[in-house]
């Protein structure tokens, strides 16, 4: 069993962000006048020889938010007023990671959970500036992802093998707003991905 707990503050001034034109892949740089980010990790793993099942759960809290004037980008210049809670700005972030892997198999099971990045703030509503101010008015709604995957070794003759395998992405097919528009456009979470690999060593 092993922990880990670590935290940090980062000031800048100014900042650095990237705008996005629409949803395309052009990026600019975007110059914020001040940028705080204060963060707190927590993370707990377990794995042993003795047993086929290992796992870990980790958990993180940070907040990023700018102040004052933004330049650069395809924008005219603008003032980000006392604060704005930033496109990267997702408060708690849960993963949770469970393996069952005996001789010639592996079975494993990641569930994600985000508490909403920005959603561009269309009502514009005011920010607060605590680690622990969510602005959930702000963010879009939460959400947990579980992703799946499992496989099988078959051994054959002259030491080949042969891997059946299955992986799942988004297994509940849980659609949801990721992040509304703000200095990139609007992206959505992909729906259910199901993915069937077959291996041959030889």
């Amino acid at each position: 069993m092993r922990g880990k707990l670590a935290s940090f503050y980062k000031y800048s001034t100014p900042g650095l962000d990237d705008q996005t034109v629409g949803s395309s892949a052009i990026k600019t740089p975007v110059n914020i006048s001040t940028v705080r980010t204060t963060g707190i990790e927590i993370g707990l793993a377990y794995n042993s020889p003795e047993t086929p099942f290992s796992g870990c759960v980790n958990g993180s809290i940070i907040h990023a938010y700018g102040s004052g004037l933004v330049t650069g980008g395809f924008l005219d210049i603008l003032d980000d007023g006392p604060a704005t809670d930033l496109d990267h700005d997702q408060r708690l972030s849960i993963v949770a990671d469970v393996n069952y892997q005996p001789r010639d198999w592996f079975v494993n099971l990641k569930a994600i959970y985000g508490s909403g990045l920005t959603n561009g703030n269309p009502d514009g509503v005011a920010y607060k500036t605590g680690l622990f101010d969510f602005n959930t008015a702000t963010h879009t709604p939460p959400s947990w992802i579980v992703n799946l995957g499992l496989g099988h070794t078959l051994h054959m003759s002259g030491g080949a093998s042969f891997e059946p395998s299955l992986y799942v992405t988004n297994l509940l097919n849980n659609i949801h707003m990721i992040k509304g528009a703000y200095f990139s456009g609007a992206s959505w979470e992909e729906p259910r991905n199901v993915v069937l690999r077959l291996a041959v060593h030889i």
